[in-house]
Protein backbone atom coordinates (compact mmCIF):
# COMPACT_ATOMS: atom_id res chain seq x y z
CA UNK A 1 0.00 0.00 0.00
CA UNK A 2 1.19 3.77 -0.96
CA UNK A 3 1.27 6.67 1.24
CA UNK A 4 1.03 9.94 1.38
CA UNK A 5 1.08 12.86 3.58
CA UNK A 6 -1.11 15.99 1.84
CA UNK A 7 -2.33 19.42 3.05
CA UNK A 8 -6.10 19.71 2.29
CA UNK A 9 -7.51 23.74 2.79
CA UNK A 10 -9.00 22.64 6.07
CA UNK A 11 -6.72 20.02 7.57
CA UNK A 12 -3.48 17.72 6.72
CA UNK A 13 -4.09 14.28 6.21
CA UNK A 14 -3.03 10.66 5.35
CA UNK A 15 -3.64 9.06 2.28
CA UNK A 16 -3.32 5.25 2.03
CA UNK A 17 -3.83 4.35 -1.49
CA UNK A 18 -4.31 0.21 -2.48
CA UNK A 19 -2.03 -2.01 -3.47
CA UNK A 20 -1.84 -2.24 -7.89
CA UNK A 21 -3.39 1.42 -7.47
CA UNK A 22 -5.15 2.58 -10.64
CA UNK A 23 -5.59 6.05 -11.37
CA UNK A 24 -8.37 5.33 -13.45
CA UNK A 25 -10.24 3.51 -11.55
CA UNK A 26 -13.14 4.85 -8.67
CA UNK A 27 -12.93 3.56 -5.04
CA UNK A 28 -14.86 3.37 -1.79
CA UNK A 29 -13.28 5.68 0.03
CA UNK A 30 -12.86 5.07 3.99
CA UNK A 31 -12.20 8.16 6.49
CA UNK A 32 -10.86 7.42 9.71
CA UNK A 33 -10.60 9.89 12.78
CA UNK A 34 -8.38 9.60 15.06
CA UNK A 35 -9.16 10.17 19.27
CA UNK A 36 -7.83 13.17 21.25
CA UNK A 37 -4.70 13.81 21.68
CA UNK A 38 -3.42 11.58 18.90
CA UNK A 39 -2.70 12.18 15.30
CA UNK A 40 -3.87 10.79 11.76
CA UNK A 41 -1.17 7.57 11.54
CA UNK A 42 -2.62 6.34 14.51
CA UNK A 43 -5.52 4.96 12.72
CA UNK A 44 -3.99 4.47 9.94
CA UNK A 45 -2.58 0.72 10.97
CA UNK A 46 -6.03 -0.86 10.65
CA UNK A 47 -5.58 -0.49 6.75
CA UNK A 48 -3.94 -3.35 5.92
CA UNK A 49 -5.98 -5.20 8.28
CA UNK A 50 -9.46 -4.12 6.47
CA UNK A 51 -8.62 -4.47 3.08
CA UNK A 52 -5.44 -4.07 1.28
CA UNK A 53 -6.89 -3.88 -2.76
CA UNK A 54 -9.84 -2.19 -3.30
CA UNK A 55 -10.48 1.17 -1.06
CA UNK A 56 -8.57 4.25 -0.66
CA UNK A 57 -8.21 5.59 2.68
CA UNK A 58 -7.77 8.80 4.37
CA UNK A 59 -6.72 9.71 7.70
CA UNK A 60 -7.21 13.49 8.93
CA UNK A 61 -5.52 15.25 11.70
CA UNK A 62 -7.78 17.01 14.01
CA UNK A 63 -7.64 20.73 13.83
CA UNK A 64 -6.58 21.51 17.17
CA UNK A 65 -2.72 21.10 17.94
CA UNK A 66 -2.28 20.23 21.60
CA UNK A 67 0.58 19.91 23.61
CA UNK A 68 -0.27 16.75 25.98
CA UNK A 69 3.04 17.15 28.20
CA UNK A 70 6.67 18.52 27.35
CA UNK A 71 7.87 16.81 24.18
CA UNK A 72 4.64 15.34 23.89
CA UNK A 73 2.09 16.84 21.20
CA UNK A 74 -1.65 15.90 19.57
CA UNK A 75 -4.47 16.66 17.85
CA UNK A 76 -7.99 17.25 19.10
CA UNK A 77 -11.55 17.84 17.04
CA UNK A 78 -12.38 19.71 20.56
CA UNK A 79 -11.37 21.23 23.42
CA UNK A 80 -12.04 19.20 26.55
CA UNK A 81 -14.26 20.29 29.02
CA UNK A 82 -16.22 19.23 32.00
CA UNK A 83 -19.58 20.45 30.42
CA UNK A 84 -20.00 19.51 26.42
CA UNK A 85 -22.40 21.74 24.24
CA UNK A 86 -22.89 21.96 20.86
CA UNK A 87 -20.64 24.83 20.38
CA UNK A 88 -17.93 23.32 22.09
CA UNK A 89 -17.40 21.00 18.41
CA UNK A 90 -19.02 23.17 16.51
CA UNK A 91 -15.57 24.33 15.27
CA UNK A 92 -14.09 20.69 14.85
CA UNK A 93 -17.50 19.92 12.86
CA UNK A 94 -17.26 22.67 10.56
CA UNK A 95 -13.62 21.89 9.94
CA UNK A 96 -14.52 18.61 9.21
CA UNK A 97 -17.34 19.49 7.12
CA UNK A 98 -15.14 21.26 4.75
CA UNK A 99 -12.48 18.74 4.54
CA UNK A 100 -14.68 16.24 3.33
CA UNK A 101 -15.94 18.66 0.62
CA UNK A 102 -13.01 19.15 -0.35
CA UNK A 103 -11.69 15.19 -0.61
CA UNK A 104 -14.85 14.44 -2.62
CA UNK A 105 -14.21 17.07 -5.09
CA UNK A 106 -9.96 16.50 -5.30
CA UNK A 107 -10.61 12.20 -5.66
CA UNK A 108 -14.07 12.16 -7.32
CA UNK A 109 -15.62 9.78 -4.66
CA UNK A 110 -19.43 9.09 -5.41
CA UNK A 111 -21.52 9.78 -2.34
CA UNK A 112 -22.97 6.11 -1.69
CA UNK A 113 -18.90 5.16 -1.64
CA UNK A 114 -17.86 6.93 1.10
CA UNK A 115 -17.59 5.12 5.01
CA UNK A 116 -16.57 7.12 8.02
CA UNK A 117 -15.45 5.87 11.41
CA UNK A 118 -13.93 7.27 14.16
CA UNK A 119 -12.18 6.15 17.81
CA UNK A 120 -13.45 8.00 20.94
CA UNK A 121 -13.69 11.52 20.19
CA UNK A 122 -13.06 10.53 16.53
CA UNK A 123 -16.35 8.69 17.22
CA UNK A 124 -18.45 11.17 18.29
CA UNK A 125 -17.43 13.42 15.14
CA UNK A 126 -18.65 10.36 13.22
CA UNK A 127 -21.52 10.16 14.99
CA UNK A 128 -22.66 14.01 14.61
CA UNK A 129 -20.96 14.53 10.81
CA UNK A 130 -22.18 10.50 9.65
CA UNK A 131 -26.00 10.56 10.76
CA UNK A 132 -26.46 14.57 9.72
CA UNK A 133 -25.26 13.24 6.64
CA UNK A 134 -26.68 10.15 5.30
CA UNK A 135 -26.43 11.68 1.60
CA UNK A 136 -22.76 11.59 1.63
CA UNK A 137 -21.89 9.02 4.73
CA UNK A 138 -23.61 5.40 2.76
CA UNK A 139 -22.13 3.81 6.60
CA UNK A 140 -20.13 4.24 9.85
CA UNK A 141 -18.22 2.94 12.28
CA UNK A 142 -18.11 4.57 16.26
CA UNK A 143 -15.47 2.73 18.34
CA UNK A 144 -16.03 3.30 22.45
CA UNK A 145 -17.16 6.73 21.98
CA UNK A 146 -20.59 8.53 22.86
CA UNK A 147 -22.88 10.61 20.91
CA UNK A 148 -22.44 13.98 21.79
CA UNK A 149 -25.26 16.44 23.05
CA UNK A 150 -28.58 13.70 21.66
CA UNK A 151 -30.64 16.33 22.42
CA UNK A 152 -29.50 19.04 19.52
CA UNK A 153 -29.26 15.84 17.04
CA UNK A 154 -32.50 14.28 17.56
CA UNK A 155 -34.27 17.31 15.52
CA UNK A 156 -31.80 17.01 12.45
CA UNK A 157 -32.03 13.26 12.09
CA UNK A 158 -33.50 12.41 8.73
CA UNK A 159 -36.43 10.41 7.52
CA UNK A 160 -34.22 7.81 6.14
CA UNK A 161 -33.24 5.59 9.06
CA UNK A 162 -31.00 2.85 6.64
CA UNK A 163 -27.99 4.01 7.04
CA UNK A 164 -25.56 1.38 7.96
CA UNK A 165 -24.24 1.95 11.29
CA UNK A 166 -21.60 -0.24 13.94
CA UNK A 167 -20.63 0.54 17.40
CA UNK A 168 -18.30 -1.42 19.53
CA UNK A 169 -17.41 -0.76 23.19
CA UNK A 170 -14.84 -2.36 25.38
CA UNK A 171 -16.48 -3.36 28.51
CA UNK A 172 -13.65 -1.96 30.90
CA UNK A 173 -13.00 1.33 29.07
CA UNK A 174 -12.84 3.52 32.27
CA UNK A 175 -12.08 6.46 30.08
CA UNK A 176 -15.42 6.40 27.99
CA UNK A 177 -17.59 3.83 29.91
CA UNK A 178 -19.81 1.36 27.94
CA UNK A 179 -22.82 2.85 29.33
CA UNK A 180 -22.43 5.59 26.80
CA UNK A 181 -21.83 2.58 23.85
CA UNK A 182 -25.04 1.10 25.12
CA UNK A 183 -27.07 4.77 25.46
CA UNK A 184 -25.63 5.19 21.86
CA UNK A 185 -27.20 2.08 20.67
CA UNK A 186 -30.32 2.78 22.37
CA UNK A 187 -30.72 6.67 21.16
CA UNK A 188 -30.03 5.06 17.53
CA UNK A 189 -32.62 2.42 17.98
CA UNK A 190 -35.63 4.61 19.50
CA UNK A 191 -35.15 6.80 16.94
CA UNK A 192 -35.56 4.22 14.37
CA UNK A 193 -31.98 2.91 12.95
CA UNK A 194 -30.78 -0.44 13.03
CA UNK A 195 -27.40 -0.23 14.43
CA UNK A 196 -24.82 -3.43 15.09
CA UNK A 197 -23.30 -3.14 18.49
CA UNK A 198 -20.53 -5.17 19.88
CA UNK A 199 -18.75 -5.10 23.76
CA UNK A 200 -15.50 -6.62 24.12
CA UNK A 201 -13.49 -7.30 26.87
CA UNK A 202 -11.24 -4.96 26.70
CA UNK A 203 -10.29 -1.06 28.23
CA UNK A 204 -10.25 1.89 25.75
CA UNK A 205 -8.85 0.40 22.89
CA UNK A 206 -9.19 -1.16 19.46
CA UNK A 207 -8.52 -4.60 19.08
CA UNK A 208 -8.39 -6.93 16.36
CA UNK A 209 -11.80 -8.00 17.31
CA UNK A 210 -13.46 -4.72 16.89
CA UNK A 211 -12.81 -4.30 13.26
Amino acid sequence: METEICQGKSLQYLIIKPSFYNPNKSYPLVIQLHGYGSHMRDLAGLCPLLNTESYVYICPNAPFHIELAPGMEGYAWFPMGNELTHDSFSHGLDKLTIFMKEICDKYDIQSDQIILGGFSQGGMMTYYYGLNNPDIIRGFAALSSKILCPESLQPLLPDDKTQKIFISHGIRDIVIPVDYGRDACQFLEDAGYKPIYKEYDMHHEISGGTI
